[in-house]
C-alpha cells in the first residue's frame, strides 16, 4: 500500500465489491519503493478512508541488533517511537553494524565488494538478498559499474535499480 498515493488507494476502495465496500492492504512506510506513495497513514483520511491500522508488534525477520538499527532509522524518518520489537533476545553472537570511511587507499566500492565476498564465502557460495544504498539516484549507474568490476571474478552479478522497480532475490546484488 505504501507505494500508492492516497487517491490511488481511495480508488481501489471505491472499485471494491459493493457488498463489502472495503479493501485490505498491507505495507511498511519504511519499505516503500517509490517517492509518490503515502508518507503517513493519516493521509488516507484526506480522501475519506477510515483505515483500520493493525501495527506490527513483533518482528520475526531481523535479529535483535538489526531491528535496533531499523528502530533508529524509524525514529529518524518517522519522528516517532517504533511500536515493534524483535522476537529474538539480544545476543553477543549477533554481528555488530560495520562503519567505513573511504580513504585514498581504499574506496567504498572496494570495501563493500570485500564485505559482499565475505558474506558469499561465509554462506558456502550462496548469496543472500543484498541491497546497497547510494546517496543519490545519479550515483547508481556509476557505483553499479564499479562494484560489478570487483565482483565479476567471483561470479556475483550487480544490478542498478534506479526506481526501485526490482524485487529482491539472491541472484544478484542490487544498488539503490
Amino acid at each position: 500500500a505504501t507505494d500508492f498515493s492516497p487517491i490511488e488507494i481511495g480508488c481501489m476502495q471505491k472499485l471494491s465489491s459493493p457488498n463489502l465496500g472495503s479493501v485490505t492492504l498491507g505495507g511498511d512506510l519504511m519499505q516503500r519503493l517509490t517517492t509518490h506513495g503515502i508518507g503517513k497513514w493519516e493521509e488516507l483520511e484526506d480522501v475519506g478512508i477510515a483505515a483500520q491500522k493493525c501495527p506490527l508488534a513483533i518482528s520475526y525477520r531481523q535479529t535483535h541488533r538489526l531491528l535496533q538499527v531499523a528502530a533508529d532509522l524509524y525514529r529518524h524518518f518517522m519522528g516517532e517511537e517504533p511500536s515493534f520489537q524483535s522476537a529474538y533476545e539480544a545476543s553477543e553472537l549477533d554481528p555488530l553494524p560495520l562503519h567505513f570511511k573511504a580513504t585514498a587507499e581504499k574506496s567504498s566500492e572496494v570495501w563493500i565488494a570485500e564485505r559482499i565476498i565475505e558474506i558469499y564465502e561465509q554462506n558456502s557460495g550462496r548469496l543472500p538478498t543484498i541491497g546497497v544504498l547510494v546517496p543519490e539516484s545519479g550515483h547508481v549507474a556509476d557505483f553499479t559499474k564499479k562494484l560489478s568490476d570487483y565482483l565479476y571474478p567471483h561470479s556475483i552479478e550487480v544490478e542498478g535499480s534506479l526506481t526501485g522497480q526490482n524485487l529482491g532475490d539472491s541472484a544478484r546484488v542490487r544498488v539503490f
